[in-house]
């Protein structure tokens, strides 16, 4: 009844996004679903916007077979997803620990045309570091690299970088902790303390203590002064290394 009244009013794309906000607002996600598909069938225009919308409400809900379905509708009726689409699908998969499903969103928005942002690069990162998938996170980030990504990153302490090598080190992957500092100074970027850190951490984990120690030497050097933690690492990594008098 509501979509027949629509049709024959021609209301705006501004206010059909605001009558599906209307739905999802109200948490009557199945609704605003089921609206979306009626407006299409009486030729009513939906565009990227609302199934975005419509896609974000299902990642909520940690449901990403719908955010899939909703992909696949969108595309079906001729509208093109943008940057946003494929990174509320990648998030939704990343967020499942569907990786490889994510992994081949990244290829196929390329294939398509839609060029991957930091965000893109770093939701995918952070999902091989929880799982841990560190073969996959390093690949991605060799990735952003190569797509000059990397500066958009900026120097927070929840970077990509800063995300694998704390995954390295749960892993006990000390060489490749260090082949993601590698990437991080070839681009340029300077690591903060935190990611110090949580390399020395690393080490110590893997009783690594002279890698532990050069990553302090590497601390000075790139005018990031040590602070509690990072004397905390270097001890307990010490006290694993059977070496107190380093301590």
């Amino acid at each position: 009844h509501l979509v027949s009244k629509l049709s024959v009013m021609a209301p705006s794309k501004l206010e059909l996004r605001k009558l599906l906000q209307g739905f999802l607002s109200q948490e009557r996600v199945p609704e605003a679903h089921v609206l979306i598909g009626m407006l299409r069938l009486v030729g009513l225009p939906v565009d990227v916007v609302m199934y975005n919308l419509l896609m974000t409400a299902y990642k909520k809900r940690r449901q990403w077979q719908l955010v899939i379905q909703v992909m696949g509708q969108m595309q079906s009726s001729g509208t093109a997803p943008d940057i946003v689409s494929y990174n509320i699908l990648i998030d939704a998969c990343g967020k499942a620990q569907q990786l490889d499903r994510a992994n081949e969103l990244l290829m196929q928005m390329q294939r398509e045309g839609v060029q991957p942002n930091a965000h893109t690069f770093t939701t995918i990162i952070n999902a091989c570091a929880q799982a841990p998938d560190l073969e996959l996170g390093l690949h991605v980030l060799e990735m952003m690299i190569k797509c000059g990504a990397a500066h958009d990153v900026g120097q927070s302490t929840v970077t990509p970088y800063t995300t694998l090598i704390r995954a390295c080190g749960k892993a006990f992957a000390v060489d490749k902790a260090f082949q993601v500092l590698r990437c991080m100074l070839d681009v340029g970027l300077k690591p903060n303390t935190v990611t110090f850190n949580c390399l020395i951490d690393a080490c110590s984990k893997s009783n690594e203590l002279d890698k532990a120690f050069q990553v302090l030497r590497l601390m000075y050097h790139y005018n990031n002064p040590p602070d509690a933690i990072t004397y905390t690492a270097l001890v307990d990594a010490c006290v694993k290394g059977q070496a107190p008098r380093r301590a």
